[in-house]
């Protein structure tokens, strides 16, 4: 099927889901319908066009709707992509209350992409292909390495669950998670050319899955308070420990390769510092490491 024709069958989608319709159990608020030639899925930012100036990365990165916050809803019930989610993460996330995402139109595209995903996802998969395959020729004709990331504000597992690394091995699919599950997922699967991070958080499990995720040769993000961290404090607070550390690589994620964490030496233990200053610090709360 053709990018056009994959993007008005999107358009049919969307614009019955605009006027109120149910569509395969889906309902939506109020969403404003991108014209035929419009409709992308994938995007970029501001810290993945750094990974391509550093790192020699082409990325895109997908931007669902983060938690509940969409106002979708599957057969009556709120529709809810971070299932992981942390009280911090659910008060800071970015599409919210932080950076470029929380501009009106941002919104409204999540929005739709989300209806879409929850209404359509076998429409969504193939358009996400189509504009996979795109990114992989202009990347080839900059000679840079391909990356996409298609759970930008969401936590489900979109990749995998599609089948896409499999689909386009030349291509570095990547995500970062909450859950302890999908990292033992992730492991299962074992695919050179899938990446998964964990971010460290406040929630109860996180050490959990920051100490698994270490061992299974993944990254590890935590938030931090200054750009001077106390590697010995980081480590102790990120794996809930009050004696002795391991050996862990820690690094900047601020100054290292922008958002391409599979980067990452295999095992590393990466901070990056608030985004958004004070107001954005106070929304995130205990997720922000004070090391």
């Amino acid at each position: 099927m053709t990018k056009k024709i994959l993007q008005r069958k999107v358009h049919a989608v969307l614009t019955r889901l605009a006027a109120g319709q149910v569509v395969n159990g889906i309902t939506c608020p109020p969403i404003n319908v991108p014209m035929v030639g419009n409709i992308r899925l994938l995007g970029s930012a501001t810290k993945t066009e750094k990974g391509e100036k550093i790192a020699g990365t082409l990325t895109a990165i997908m931007y669902l709707a983060p938690a509940d916050s969409g106002g979708i809803l599957r057969g009556g019930k709120p529709l809810n992509l971070c299932p992981w989610f942390s009280p911090g993460c659910r008060a800071g996330c970015l599409g919210e209350h932080s950076g470029r995402m929380r501009h009106d139109s941002t919104s409204n595209a999540q929005r739709w992409k989300t209806a879409l995903y929850a209404a359509a996802p076998n429409l969504m998969r193939d358009l996400i292909a189509v504009e996979a395959s795109a990114l992989e020729k202009k990347a080839a004709k900059l000679s840079l390495e391909p990356a996409i990331r298609l759970d930008g504000t969401s936590d489900i597992g979109l990749a995998l669950l599609w089948n896409l690394p499999q689909s386009f091995p030349a291509i570095r699919w990547y995500d970062y998670t909450k859950s302890v599950k999908r990292l033992d997922k992730v492991k299962a699967v074992s695919l050179p050319n899938y990446h998964i991070t964990f971010s460290a958080s406040e929630r109860a499990d996180s050490p959990t899955g920051a100490a698994r995720a270490l061992a299974y040769g993944y990254s590890v993000a935590g938030i931090v308070n200054t750009s001077k961290p106390d590697v010995a404090l980081l480590i102790r607070q990120v794996l809930g420990l009050s004696g002795d550390i391991p050996s862990v690589t820690v690094a900047d994620g601020d100054n290292s390769v922008g958002d391409a964490r599979f980067r990452d030496k295999p095992s590393s233990l990466v901070w990056l510092t608030v985004k958004g200053g004070k107001p954005v610090a106070t929304k995130l709360g205990k997720m922000v490491f004070s090391v």
